[in-house]
């Protein structure tokens, strides 16, 4: 992980807007917003570095038959495998009209990256994951702020999720977070890839209410070994704000250490199609309840 500090001259600027984050934060976090697992970076801006995520999301693109796979993009290939992993394989009703896309990149000036384009013609009007916690805004709510689009946002309005639309031609740019305070909104790069973002935050979004069966709790004895996991049939998609995403056959997980005054470990979000496949996660894994 690499980590650029903010230039020492806007320290006293970043402390006021911090101030004013924490009192909103304080009136407004809720079921959908927890801020040990999942929260904004605001003390300094970083970059990550994310290479493995990557060859793991190659790999992932590629495992298993897909009908005409050869013939679609590779983000297409992954935004359909895991919906099919998680129990719930996209349907014709899931898409959205290549019509609606563009009218929105017409009212903007821009054309969306492939990456993100190709997640919308599949899974735009998917309900179960793309609203479940984080919102996912339909084309006619993107805007365009500092030649980035924003497509995503926070479940209460606390930051959003862009992706870079300044030079034309990249594929699969990097998504940027931008905290969403009472002045101009600062932009600092999240993941390297859309495609690897929305990998990531599909897995947030099915263990946030997704999927129909959830649990949080701790592992009672260490951290989970990614050969293990790896060996129990999970696929790794990468690391999302603290949080590492797995998944396989209608189980998904999160990973994420917590190092607080009085609680230090290792807290895992858990999903299942049923209550049968949660219960083999807990049991696998030894979870304790949170």
């Amino acid at each position: 992980m690499m980590v650029y500090a903010q230039d020492w001259m806007r320290g006293v600027q970043a402390d006021r807007r911090k101030s004013r984050l924490a009192g909103r934060l304080a009136g407004r976090v809720g079921v959908g917003y927890n801020l040990i697992r999942f929260r904004p970076k605001v003390a300094r801006r970083a970059v990550w570095a994310d290479s493995a995520g990557g060859d793991r999301l190659a790999a992932a693109a590629g495992a298993g038959p897909v009908e005409d796979e050869e013939s679609r993009p590779m983000s297409e290939t992954l935004y359909r495998e895991l919906f099919r992993d998680f129990g719930y394989p996209l349907t014709e009703s899931d898409a959205l009209p290549l019509g609606t896309i563009e009218q929105a990149e017409a009212r903007l000036g821009v054309r969306a990256p492939t990456a993100l384009r190709e997640y919308y013609r599949v899974a735009g009007r998917e309900s179960r994951f793309n609203a479940s916690c984080e919102r996912l805004l339909p084309p006619s709510d993107w805007r365009v702020e500092g030649k980035k689009l924003v497509f995503m946002e926070e479940s209460q309005g606390l930051c959003a999720w862009a992706v870079s639309v300044q030079k034309r031609g990249v594929d699969d740019p990097p998504v940027s977070e931008g905290m969403l305070d009472d002045e101009s909104t600062e932009w600092h790069v999240l993941k390297r890839q859309c495609s690897a973002f929305l990998a990531a935050m599909l897995h947030h979004q099915a263990v946030s209410g997704g999927m129909p069966h959830l649990f949080s709790g701790s592992l009672g004895q260490g951290p989970i070994s990614e050969d293990r996991l790896k060996k129990q049939g999970w696929k790794c998609y990468g690391e999302l704000k603290g949080e590492t995403a797995y998944s396989r056959p209608n189980q998904v997980i999160t990973v994420a250490p917590v190092a607080l005054p009085w609680a230090k470990g290792w807290m895992v979000n858990a999903g299942g199609r049923t209550a049968n496949d949660l219960e083999a996660i807990r049991s696998e894994l030894g979870l304790e309840n949170g």
